[in-house]
């Protein structure tokens, strides 16, 4: 979805894994699954959930301090919402730009 708006953005890994008997640190707890820039500069952050699964409390820390670093957070169950969402916001961005 980030690519076909042209927005720069990667999957942002995160959890832990085995390797032999070494135990590998993936990323740090409660950052948003996928973080990009969006046109205007803003810091986009967008979390993914399972229609069961729930935003953990580290994650909603973490969402909430980027909310307040004037990042645009996006979380949703929905992969059809979020694209709603993130097109509107990403027209509003290029309609601010003239």
């Amino acid at each position: 979805m980030c690519g076909r708006l042209d927005i720069p953005a990667t999957r942002h890994q995160s959890g832990e894994l085995r390797v032999g008997a070494r135990r590998v640190i993936l990323g740090d707890a409660g950052w948003p699954d996928i973080v990009g820039v969006l046109p205007d500069g803003r810091f986009l952050a967008i979390e993914t959930k399972t229609p069961t699964g729930r935003v953990e409390d580290t994650q909603v820390e973490t969402l909430t301090r980027l909310h307040d670093c004037r990042a645009v957070v996006i979380i949703g169950d929905d992969f059809d919402e979020i694209a709603r969402e993130l097109t509107a916001v990403v027209t509003a961005c290029r309609a601010m730009r003239g």
